[in-house]
């Protein structure tokens, strides 16, 4: 297994857990293709991996606006970020950079591991400090 899910990932806003839980789980299954030299399928994931990712960052984006979670404008511009590493990652495997497309796509996964047990957990917080107040 690539990455391990872990509690400290949860925000403890179950639509998003799930999404994200489903991320992790997508990118092992890229990381076992690639290792087992399963090239189209690990293209056909990474095309899935995608749509998911950006069908996530619209959900979480909507979710946020919905709380009134205050700092809604940098996260939106963490999510462009992450957008434009994951199109760049594509790009890299299309054109078979494979030590470069290894190198980035590490790199994206440790941004998105860190960017929900940092970032994504923030909104969970507001989200219960709401509620009680």
């Amino acid at each position: 297994m690539f990455m391990e899910w872990s509690p400290e990932f949860e925000t403890g806003v179950p639509e998003m857990d799930k999404q994200h839980r489903r991320l992790l789980d997508m990118a092992n299954s890229f990381h076992t293709a690639l290792k087992e030299g399963e090239k189209e399928k690990a293209r056909e994931i990474l095309i899935d991996f995608t749509k998911a990712l950006f069908n996530h960052l619209r959900d979480e984006e909507r979710f946020m606006e919905k709380i009134g979670y205050p700092e809604l404008e940098n996260h939106v511009k963490l999510h462009r970020s992450l957008a434009g590493m994951i199109k760049e990652v594509r790009d890299e495997f299309e054109r078979n950079d494979h030590r470069a497309f290894t190198r980035s796509l590490s790199l994206i996964m440790s941004w998105l591991l860190t960017h929900i047990k940092k970032s994504d957990r923030k909104y969970g917080i507001f989200m219960r400090e709401q509620a009680l107040s």
